[in-house]
């Protein structure tokens, strides 16, 4: 065999590999696009569910928020009342 033959021969191998893993890579790459695909597809009504159970759960905060500085403010107005009261008796009593 000639020097002229083995390179020829080496250099078809070579670009034979080089397509087969250009073929394989394609492939994958298709493989792994169908997989991703499907991922998004399932994972952005999952993300759109978590976002409205977040404004649901940050309203519920703030309605908590709110009521318990309306109890705080109530409760404020009950302990002034009920000193006002006491110490309209004690100021009857003369105490």
């Amino acid at each position: 065999m000639t020097l002229r033959r083995k390179m020829v021969s080496l250099t078809l191998c070579l670009l034979l590999l080089f397509a087969a893993s250009a073929a394989a890579s394609l492939l994958l790459q298709s493989k792994i696009s169908e997989q991703f695909s499907g991922v998004v597809d399932d994972y952005l009504p999952l993300n759109t569910a978590v976002a409205t159970i977040d404004v649901f759960t940050d309203r519920y905060e703030l309605d908590l928020a709110r009521l318990t500085a309306a109890m705080r403010g109530a409760g404020l107005q009950v302990i002034r009342s009920h000193n006002r009261a006491r110490w309209s008796v004690s100021a009857r009593l003369g105490c």
